[in-house]
């Protein structure tokens, strides 16, 4: 089922304080920076008009602020720095897990492109969460499993599921050996 736009929004929205978060930017660098390649371009597409939108219902919620910065003859851009309750809102949606296998694969993901930003050690802690969440669904899947009659088709459901689960879990695992991979890589150049 595709996502609504207020799910699509709000996750561009994390995004736009992620970025925020790294650096103070003005809306071409913002909308620029989230198509980059490699980036949350990958996942998340973000039109240029409704990202002015979605700045400025960030304004109203006090999590960035704007200054205007002059730029020679040219007219002042709105330059974008997080507030400290956007600063907050970020710190505690980086290392949140989802809490629903849909939103694995949008929102999960642009979670792990800023954790790892952020850190090896962030990054690590939300794949461990992610984890612990998936752990759980997969259990509760099994025991609703455990309750269904042989071939009938609630039956396939959550034996899809199931599969989708362990497929996310399966991948957690390889993220995770990536992650310290890059933490031992970057403990042996300090030496």
């Amino acid at each position: 089922m595709p996502k609504s736009r207020a799910e699509t929004g709000a996750t561009v929205e994390k995004a736009l304080l992620a970025f925020l978060h790294f650096q103070p930017m003005h809306g071409y660098e913002l909308h620029h920076q989230m198509g980059e390649p490699g980036g949350p371009g990958e996942v998340l597409e973000l039109k240029q008009g409704q990202l002015y939108g979605l700045l400025s219902r960030l304004e109203t919620a006090g999590l960035v602020e704007a200054e205007k910065m002059r730029q020679g003859s040219r007219p002042p851009r709105k330059v974008f720095r997080l507030t400290p309750v956007g600063e907050q809102a970020f710190r505690s949606w980086v290392e949140a897990p989802v809490r629903h296998a849909r939103l694995v694969r949008q929102d999960f993901l642009i979670k792990l492109y800023f954790a790892r930003l952020e850190s090896t050690d962030v990054a690590l802690r939300l794949i461990r969460a992610q984890k612990s969440v998936c752990n759980a669904w997969l259990d509760a899947n099994r025991a609703t499993l455990s309750d269904v009659s042989a071939g009938a088709y609630d039956q396939m459901v959550h034996e899809f599921r199931a599969g989708q689960i362990q497929a996310i879990l399966d991948w957690l695992d390889r993220c995770a050996q990536a992650e310290a991979g890059r933490l031992r890589t970057a403990q042996d150049r300090r030496g």
